[in-house]
């Protein structure tokens, strides 16, 4: 039996064009279902990538995927459903953008979209936001401060309403 398995998986067509997502192949599962054929694009996976800072984040991925739609609206092959790539999806990812943006935990954010074309010749979008968290403060040193207590600056800071505190996320302006 296990040699028919494997004579049937290596029968199995290859995918059209093998991609990356998040800087790894993204081979296709050969059990997953394939939309119907001549059907217009449909949404096939979004992921949230931390390229820049070697795929790790500083923040719970449940904070980021709070902030995306798009995860609600994603094709289910198992289910047998198949979400189009229209309009209102382009319209949900820049709606995302926005959201993500105004959360202030990043510096830099693009959102991708990469077909991936199934044996049966259907585009699968792979949806990518790819995520650079700001940096966070590590340490707290007040350089040239050798007459002045370090408690008092940081009581003139708090009176300022400027406190610098520890792993919060660099502000450039009020540094």
């Amino acid at each position: 039996m296990a040699r028919a398995q494997q004579a049937a998986a290596a029968a199995a067509p290859a995918p059209t064009n093998p991609t990356t997502i998040c800087g790894q192949p993204f081979p296709m599962p050969p059990a997953i279902p394939e939309p119907p054929a001549n059907s217009s694009p449909v949404v096939f996976q979004v992921a949230p990538c931390f390229d820049a800072q070697g795929n790790t984040s500083l923040v719970d991925i449940q904070t980021y995927l709070f902030y995306m739609q798009i995860k609600d609206r994603i094709s289910r092959p198992t289910q047998g459903t198949w979400v189009p790539y229209n309009d209102e999806i382009e319209q949900i990812i820049r709606d995302d953008f926005k959201r993500l943006w105004g959360t202030n935990f990043l510096d830099n954010l693009s959102i991708e979209s990469q077909d991936y074309v199934f044996p049966n010749g259907v585009v699968g979008k792979l949806i990518t936001y790819n995520m650079e968290e700001r940096q966070r403060v590590k340490i707290v040193d007040y350089v040239g401060s050798k007459k002045i207590e370090t408690t008092k600056i940081d009581e003139k800071l708090k009176e300022a309403n400027a406190q610098v505190r520890l792993d919060t996320f660099i502000d450039p302006g009020l540094i």
